[in-house]
């Protein structure tokens, strides 16, 4: 188990990658939901060796979208969860960040409050 509390057969991030074989300016991952509501920009550094691509749950079947799938970003000891991708659709290489939806630490903090 490489993500605390996760479980199921994955990806390695960095395998990705190797098999890709990006630019070397290609310096950030932006990560999009497949549904295109959601999307977090990271510099590539910060989360290349940590980083899963969750596709099967412990018994071998697709992971359901209600538990975030077919496909689940996870990143392993990150300090910002909600760079975590739930229903992953796709992984955009570039120069410079690019689209971020994740809502600002004082977002967060303004709805706990609230709740």
């Amino acid at each position: 188990q490489v993500v605390p509390k996760r479980e199921g057969r994955a990806v390695k991030l960095s395998a990705l990658l190797a098999a890709a074989r990006p630019r070397p300016d290609a310096t950030y991952l932006t990560l999009h939901s497949s549904d295109g509501t959601f999307s977090a920009s990271i510099a590539r550094a910060e989360i290349e060796d940590r980083a899963l691509l969750i596709y099967q749950q412990p018994d071998g079947m697709p992971v359901p979208e209600a538990a975030g799938g077919p496909i689940r970003f996870v990143i392993a000891n990150f300090n910002d969860p909600c760079a975590n991708v739930r229903g992953l659709g796709r992984i955009e290489l570039s120069a410079t960040p690019g689209r971020d939806t994740r809502p600002s630490l004082t977002q967060i903090q303004t709805k706990k409050k609230a709740e």
